[in-house]
């Protein structure tokens, strides 16, 4: 497996630190046991790795030892809390080649937490001075290179930014199916109150039409039973008039003709 040169620094707090004589680096890397003595610079006054340490890929947690018996973490790097509760900062060594995890050229509105450029030591094996003096020729070779961790921080402060963004864009779509589910229901519901609405309307129509089906049916009979009746009527008053007129009867003598 290959592994990676990597540098780590710690900077001071810029107040309440007190006198810092010491600065130690230990780590999950050494099964926490040896601890790395870190120089510091003067002009920056962090305290840095005096040479990058091969580090497998993966994560790796680290702590600092202030005057070898302070053991603190740097807030401003990335932090996990272990099994037993105590606060860590971590290291994510990708398993990329260094030239690729260097990886210039990130844009400066983009890059996260206001990160300046990677920081790249690079480490010439065989120069010319070193061939001159072992007294053979001097050819190319690829240097190595060490890449200062902090790059790494803002490499997966980026890769956290960029899982937030991909979080909320989830939680947006799942939000919009969630009023696209709701919208149909609500339609499904009006539809089916609509429907329903419409049966009791034709139920009532239907009721109302047998109704007035029956009320036309006893018209009906009504009126022909009375058409019955006053046919009955004329044909019986036809039927003494003509009786009259074809047989008329004795009419009684007078009192005169009596006499």
């Amino acid at each position: 497996m290959a592994t990676q040169h990597v540098h780590f620094q710690w900077h001071p707090p810029s107040s309440g630190g007190g006198d810092v004589d010491s600065v130690e680096l230990c780590g999950s890397f050494s099964n926490w046991k040896d601890r790395i003595p870190l120089e510091r610079d003067s002009k920056t006054n962090a305290w840095r790795t005096k040479e990058p340490l091969s580090l497998p890929p993966g994560s790796h947690q680290y702590k600092f030892v202030i005057n070898r018996t302070q053991w603190t973490h740097d807030p401003r790097l990335p932090v996990v809390r272990d099994s037993g509760g105590n606060v860590n900062n971590v290291c994510e060594v990708s398993s990329a080649p260094p030239s690729d995890a260097a990886g210039i050229g990130m844009p400066e509105a983009i890059r996260p937490f206001g990160a300046e450029h990677p920081s790249v030591s690079v480490t010439e094996t065989n120069s010319r001075a070193a061939a001159a003096a072992k007294g053979g020729a001097w050819s190319p070779s690829r240097p190595n290179v060490a890449v200062d961790v902090n790059f790494d921080m803002r490499k997966q402060g980026w890769d956290r930014v960029r899982e937030a963004l991909d979080q909320e864009l989830t939680r947006y779509f799942h939000a919009e199916d969630e009023d696209c589910n709701r919208v149909a229901q609500l339609e499904e519901k009006w539809r089916q109150q609509c429907q329903q609405e419409a049966q009791a309307e034709l139920v009532s129509f239907f009721h109302l039409s047998s109704r007035f089906n029956e009320a036309w049916e006893d018209l009906r009979l009504s009126r022909q039973e009375l058409h019955t009746s006053i046919d009955a009527a004329l044909s019986e008053h036809f039927k003494e008039q003509l009786e009259q007129r074809c047989y008329p009867s004795a009419e009684e003598p007078s009192a005169s003709e009596r006499a």
